[in-house]
C-alpha cells in the first residue's frame, strides 16, 4: 500500500461556501483534476469542530474546566484533518460564514480565511432542488430547506451572507458565469487564490469523490450530485413548472446579500 507523505506544514485551506445547487459538485470535479488541489463534498469538519466544542457546556468538563487540552484537540482536529491527502491546496465546503463557525475557525485555525462563494438566484436555487426531489411535497422541501436552524439552504444563505457583509477576503462566482465560461472562471480562481496555474479538460469528466468514497444521495431523496460529464453546460430549467409568475417576479428581486 502506497503511504501519503502529507505536506501539511505548507498546506493551505480556503473555504468553499455559497448555495446548494450553484454548481460546487462540478466546479469540485474539475479542480480536483489537478493533484495539488483537493476540494471536499459537503465536509463534515465544521460539524465536528462545533461539537468538540460543545464539549465545554459539558456537566464532567465543567466539573472539571481544562479548557487548554480541548482547545488543544480542536487545534490538531483542523491541523490534521487532511493528513490523508497529498494535496497543497484544500478547499473545505461547510458554512463557515456563520457567525458562530466564523468565530471558531478564526480563534483555533486561520486568523485571516478567504472564501469562494458560489450564487445563484435564490429562485433558481429552489427550482432546482424542486427538478430533483423524488417524495413530499414542494411546500415539505422548502420548508425544509429554509428551516432557520438546520434548513441546508438558510445556513449557507446565512453563512454567505455574513462572509460578505464582514468584507472578509471572497471570490464571488455567479452559477451563470461558471457555465457559460467555464475556462475563465477557473482562471479567476487561480489568480484570486495565487495558485500556479494548471491545464484543466472541460469534457470527459468525472463524478466528484473524496478518498475514492462518492456522493451517496439514496440518503438524501434526491439525485441532488451527479454532474454531466459530457461536457459543462447550464441546467435547464423553466421557472414556471414550479413557481407562479407573480412568485418568480418577486423572487428574482430577492437578494441574500442584502
Amino acid at each position: 500500500m502506497r503511504q501519503i507523505i502529507s505536506n501539511r506544514h505548507n498546506r493551505k485551506m480556503y473555504y468553499l461556501a455559497g448555495l446548494p445547487r450553484t454548481g460546487n459538485t462540478l466546479l469540485g470535479s474539475i479542480l480536483n483534476q489537478n493533484p495539488k488541489i483537493k476540494v471536499s463534498p459537503n465536509s463534515i469538519l465544521v460539524e465536528l469542530i462545533w461539537r468538540l466544542h460543545s464539549i465545554k457546556e459539558n456537566q464532567l468538563f465543567l466539573n472539571v474546566p481544562d479548557h487548554k487540552t480541548i482547545d488543544n484537540v480542536i487545534k490538531r482536529t483542523f491541523k490534521h484533518y487532511y493528513d490523508h491527502t497529498d494535496a497543497d491546496i484544500i478547499f473545505d465546503r461547510g458554512p463557515w460564514g456563520i457567525p458562530a463557525n466564523l468565530e471558531l475557525l478564526k480563534k483555533y485555525y486561520d486568523p485571516d480565511p478567504k472564501f469562494l462563494i458560489l450564487n445563484r438566484p435564490l429562485v433558481e436555487v429552489l427550482a432546482s432542488f424542486l427538478k430533483v426531489k423524488k417524495s413530499g411535497t414542494d411546500k415539505d422541501l422548502t420548508d425544509s430547506l429554509m428551516d432557520p436552524n438546520t434548513g441546508k439552504l438558510k445556513q449557507d444563505m446565512v453563512s454567505s451572507r455574513n462572509i460578505v457583509k464582514s468584507n472578509l477576503p471572497h471570490l464571488k462566482i455567479e452559477y451563470n458565469d461558471l457555465v457559460s465560461d467555464i475556462k475563465k472562471t477557473i482562471e479567476d480562481i487561480y489568480k484570486f487564490f495565487n495558485i500556479p496555474f494548471f491545464k484543466h479538460r472541460y469534457t470527459d469528466l468525472e463524478q466528484l469523490s473524496y478518498n475514492n468514497v462518492k456522493y451517496d444521495d439514496s440518503v438524501m431523496e434526491c439525485n441532488l450530485h451527479t454532474i454531466r460529464t459530457d461536457k459543462v453546460k447550464k441546467e435547464e430549467l423553466n421557472l414556471e413548472d414550479y413557481f407562479s409568475k407573480d412568485t418568480i417576479d418577486k423572487m428574482k428581486g430577492y437578494d441574500i446579500y442584502v
